[in-house]
């Protein structure tokens, strides 16, 4: 069986992803904790900034925090940038 880390893993490097989101929907999983076992894991495989966001069926209401949310992440990636840039 495909373990879903090993698969989000596998994507973000053939992709050369510099960040990871796993979304999921509230009740659409077997357990509550899913998403941040994924998260965990493929943080852990690859060492990338993995951004865990629950997204209901009706974004509306959410919409303004999952863009500070969003944003806050691709800072991170621009900073990592910077600083492996000044290491080589």
């Amino acid at each position: 069986p495909v373990r879903s880390w090993d698969q989000g893993s596998t994507l973000a490097r053939r992709f050369q992803a510099e960040a990871v989101v796993v979304s999921r929907i509230p009740g659409a999983s077997h357990c509550g904790l899913e998403g941040a076992i994924l998260r965990r894991a493929i943080q852990r495989a690859t060492g990338l900034p993995v951004l865990e966001i629950e997204v209901p069926p009706v974004i509306d209401a959410i919409e303004p925090t999952l863009g500070t949310r969003l944003e806050a992440l691709i800072e991170g990636v621009l900073d990592r940038r910077t600083s492996e840039a000044t290491t080589r």
